[in-house]
């Protein structure tokens, strides 16, 4: 009897390991849920700017948000010759910051621009339809990239972008303090966020 449930404990316990073991997410954490990898969510936003150069092919220039970055655009947004899409409504949800989520149903207008170079590059963007979003009245966020922090306040949709691998919204916005500018633009123009 005790080598029988010896063994039924060993069973459990190997049973268990393996179990647990399958949940073990791997390093990068790439194409995982961030609850896979026991990541608190949190807010992952950027901003894009516009070109100081308003008649140029650019539409906007996004500084990425990771440790270290400087303030450079990494990925410019370009246009591109416009195409009706009006494609389905799909439900989103947009982490703005730790304490705010906004969750509302998202589909392709009109493909305008292409997303190219750094994270999000290979990325096609669209004039956004959107239905139920609401709250955006007096909402302000901090952005932090490698210009600085931002305070900013969060408008309308204005465009979004899915690359191979993510999707992220694009809001109006206005910058409520002074941070420096990326080299050949002018202002900071929406506040981004990876749709989760």
């Amino acid at each position: 009897m005790r080598r029988l449930v010896s063994g039924l404990v060993l069973g459990l316990l190997l049973l268990g390991a393996r179990g647990g073991h399958a949940q073990v997410c791997n390093p990068v954490c790439a194409n995982q849920p961030k609850a896979c990898c026991g990541v608190v969510a949190q807010a992952d936003t950027f901003m894009a700017y516009e070109s100081a150069t308003h008649n140029s092919t650019i539409f906007r220039g996004i500084v990425p948000n990771t440790a270290g970055a400087t303030c450079d655009v990494t990925t410019d947004v370009n246009g591109i010759a416009p195409t009706v899409i009006d494609g389905p409504l799909s439900p989103v949800s947009d982490l703005l910051s730790s304490t705010v989520t906004l969750h509302f149903n998202l589909g392709e207008g009109i493909e305008r621009w292409q997303a190219v170079g750094g994270e999000f590059g290979g990325g096609n963007c669209f004039t956004p339809e959107v239905t139920g979003l609401s709250g955006l009245h007096g909402l302000v966020v901090d952005v932090t990239d490698g210009c600085g922090t931002h305070e900013v306040t969060v408008g309308r949709p204005a465009f979004f972008c899915v690359s191979p691998t993510l999707k992220f919204v694009c809001f109006e916005s206005k910058n409520l303090n002074k941070v420096p500018l990326p080299p050949g633009f002018d202002r900071a123009e929406d506040v981004c966020a990876v749709v989760q």
